[in-house]
């Protein structure tokens, strides 16, 4: 005789729930980890969002700071500094944007107010921002060297 026809009808039924009670913690321990997964992917784009809306209002407040540089012949633009900022044009806009993150120039030209590169750093993402015109900009959010939001 084999061994399944030697077993009792009760330890059949032991059997079979222990294969059931297994069966059910596998299907919970996969549906936890999907929601995980996903709960995780719209939380990181969500935060990279929040972090973009940020970067384009150092954009507009760069353009006011420019524009007002202009008007009072001074620069905005200090290659002595970390930020490559002149630390009135950083302090403006950052008073304007309320901003917590970090904020890097890149380029700057000084005769038109709309071509430039920044970058823009708050927690774990970048913002890579360039303008090349007025109507022109192109933007890629990093989170630990991966882009996020193109």
């Amino acid at each position: 005789m084999t061994k399944q026809m030697s077993e009792s009808p009760k330890e059949q039924n032991k059997r079979t729930r222990i294969h059931w009670i297994l069966i059910s913690i596998l299907i919970t321990i996969i549906s936890v980890a999907a929601v995980w997964s996903a709960a995780t992917f719209f939380i990181t784009k969500q935060e990279a969002r929040h972090v973009l809306r940020e970067a384009k209002d150092v954009r507009l407040a760069m353009r006011y700071v420019t524009i007002r540089g202009k008007a009072e012949d001074t620069a905005i633009l200090d290659r002595e500094s970390d930020s490559g900022f002149a630390g009135w044009a950083e302090d403006e806009i950052r008073n304007l944007t309320q901003i917590k993150g970090d904020l890097y120039l890149v380029y700057l030209n000084q005769n038109n107010p709309y071509e430039y590169r920044f970058f823009y750093t708050k927690g774990k993402y970048l913002v890579d921002y360039t303008s090349m015109d007025k109507n022109k900009t192109k933007y890629k959010v990093y989170d630990s060297g991966h882009a996020v939001l193109d």
